[in-house]
Parts: C-alpha cells; structure tokens; sequence
C-alpha cells in the first residue's frame, strides 16, 4: 500500500508541477504461437490519463511475424477504446503492417529498427467515422546489464519513435510526434520478462491539445 501511495504522489508531482500531462501505460503480451516460420502474438493494454480530463484507453493486439535473418515481416490488427464521461467515447480499429531489421553491433549491444503502416478506423460514439494513415518509425538500442548462464537477466533498453500524419485534425486530443523511452527489463523464470520504465511523449501542433508533452509510466508483462 505504501508503494501505491507513492507512485501517485509522483504523477501528481508531475501533474502539478510540471504542467504536463501524465499517464500510465500497463500492458500483458502472451505467445499464442511460435512455429518455425511464424510466431502468433497476443497483447492487452490499458493507457489512463490523470488529472481533470482523464480518460483510459484499453487496447487487445493480434500480430503474426515471419522472420528471415536480420529481417521480420509482421503485420497485426488492434483494437481500442477510449472512453471518459468527459470526451467523446471511440472504437478504434486498427490494421497494420510492418519491418523489423536487428543487427549485433557489437557483442551485446543490439539495435532494432522497425517501421510500421497503420490504417486507423474510428467509429465514434456520436455515429461519426473518421479514418487516417499513419506510419511510424523505432530506433531501439538493447544491452544486458546481468547475465546468468549465459542468460540475459536485466536488459537496459532506450528507444525513440517518431510518428508521421498527413492530416493531425482528427479525432484524438493527443497527437503524437515523437515518443523516447528509456526501460528496464527483467527475466522472470525463463519466458517470462517484466518491464518497466519512463516514456516522454512529444505532442504534434494541433487545435485540439494545448499540452507539448507528457511523461508516461510504462510497466510491461511478457507471459
């Protein structure tokens, strides 16, 4: 309990003092399948906003990846909505594909580079549709901090995301520009990894959002 309490007067520390908004990012994923040519995936998440205008999205991710040496296709459909009694409450249906490229650059430095198309359906509470293309990019740099038998046990990780609009007048109040993330992951028995870590969000120049940025508590569960 103690530990509650003291994550939440840190993201009202932000909250207040920052000016910026703040938010957390929770999330499951789970291997449904991994053959010899393809892997199944599986990912549940719940985003929430705190102060006044908050509101939580909850998302469910399907996503298949064909590796071929360095290089994976993958491509996926994901499900959000985002709802408050606030705002205009919205599903999201979200097709996408996708390129993964990983190189060793050294002995245990890796760095991963993926770059997504996403096609954003929104079905609003109000029976209005919007639809929008958006792709982004990842840069990712992973190194592991311990190893036990030969197995990496912590894993630092820094990435940066930049995302590309054509038209940022949709339905969303936060319009992403670029993400930069740094994580901390942790081998829990041999499948399993925890991670956790801090996000600053940059916001694109819109109508609809006053704030630039915002500060995002990650916590990640692979099963």
């Amino acid at each position: 309990m103690k530990h509650v309490i003291y994550i939440i007067s840190i993201l009202n520390f932000f909250y207040i003092s920052a000016q910026t908004e703040v938010f957390h990012d929770l999330s499951i994923s789970h291997e449904l399948k991994d053959g010899q040519k393809w892997k199944i995936d599986s990912e549940l998440e719940w985003k929430h906003l705190y102060g006044e205008e908050g509101w939580s999205r909850t998302s469910i991710d399907f996503f298949a990846t064909r590796e071929l040496g360095v290089i994976s296709f993958i491509g996926g459909l994901k499900n959000n909505y985002t709802f408050d009694n606030d705002i205009v409450n919205f599903w999201e249906i979200r097709p996408w594909i996708g390129v993964e490229l990983e190189n060793k650059l050294t002995k245990k430095l890796i760095l991963k580079q993926e770059l997504n198309g996403e096609f954003r359906n929104f079905f609003l509470n109000d029976d209005t549709y919007d639809f929008n293309f958006r792709t982004k990019f990842n840069v990712a740099l992973e190194y592991p901090l311990v190893e036990k038998e030969e197995v990496e046990d912590w894993i630092l990780s820094t990435e940066v995301e930049w995302f590309f609009l054509r038209n940022e007048e949709i339905n969303e109040r936060f319009i992403n520009s670029r993400e930069y993330s740094l994580l901390i992951s942790k081998k829990i028995q041999r499948h399993k990894l925890l991670t956790f870590g801090i996000r600053l969000e940059e916001y694109s120049n819109n109508l609809i959002n006053e704030s630039e940025k915002a500060f995002t508590f990650v916590v990640e569960f692979d099963l």
